[in-house]
């Protein structure tokens, strides 16, 4: 499978802060949408549920799996988009029962080295315990 490409993005941005990015999903069980929402709901479990993971956070932990970040937005080529407000919100409920888990499995010590990395850099937003 060739490389997707996708737009990261959150419903309340205020401009336009996407990132584009592209990924190659055959490499890895999970889609990119899965491993951000992951992320997203793992920095709550960690830090406070009022925590908003910023699209250069949620990209530095999708490089881990070898997502690459592109330049600016592809021209003439279709995109996935993950908008982190609306992603996450459908990912409450069934699939946090039961998906969140399977993943915590696979990434959780990947996943917490990396949000207490981005939190000693001071790179997260929300409150922090």
């Amino acid at each position: 499978m060739a490389n997707n490409i996708f737009r990261l993005t959150h419903e309340y941005d205020i401009g336009d802060r996407s990132i584009y990015f592209a990924f190659d999903e055959s490499k890895i069980e999970e889609t990119a949408k899965e491993l951000a929402v992951f992320l997203q709901f793992k920095a709550e479990d960690m830090f406070d549920n009022s925590i908003c993971l910023d699209h250069q956070t949620i990209m530095r932990f999708l490089s881990l799996f070898g997502a690459e970040q592109l330049e600016s937005k592809p021209a003439d080529v279709a995109f996935n988009t993950i908008d982190m407000y609306w992603d996450r919100e459908r990912s409450c409920g069934e699939w946090y029962k039961g998906f969140f888990g399977e993943l915590d499995k696979k990434y959780s010590d990947k996943a917490i080295i990396f949000l207490k990395s981005e939190a000693e850099d001071n790179q997260l937003m929300g409150e922090l315990d």
